[in-house]
């Protein structure tokens, strides 16, 4: 059952995610995207390999927590972590693929 932190964050972050896919600038962006074109291709997304592939943005680790963690001021919560895996967050995963989709889409035009 989803208590009321989860719809909090669940609003939070579902009006958030086409901007983040339009702004690939956005250091969320960046984590989020980086994290879904590593899933595609492997079975398990580790931290330090998203940390390794996000080595170009200097405050990944603290944005990084901001989208795994519940606060009033976080990003929103997508991440949830499982040991050293990273999975997302259940109840925005299918909204987020869904813009993700979208997102590749916009891209394979150029």
């Amino acid at each position: 059952m989803i208590n009321e932190n989860e719809i909090y964050q669940i609003n939070k972050v579902t009006p958030k995610l086409a901007k983040w896919f339009r702004n690939e600038n956005m250091i969320c962006s960046q984590i989020l995207i980086n994290y879904l074109s590593l899933a595609e291709n492997n079975n398990s997304v580790e931290y330090d390999i998203l940390a390794e592939k996000c080595k170009n943005i200097r405050t990944f680790k603290s944005n990084f927590e901001q989208m795994k963690n519940f606060g009033e001021k976080n990003h929103g919560k997508v991440f949830d972590i499982l040991g050293s895996v990273i999975k997302l967050w259940k109840p925005v995963e299918n909204d987020i693929y869904r813009e993700y989709e979208k997102f590749k889409k916009y891209k394979s035009r150029d």
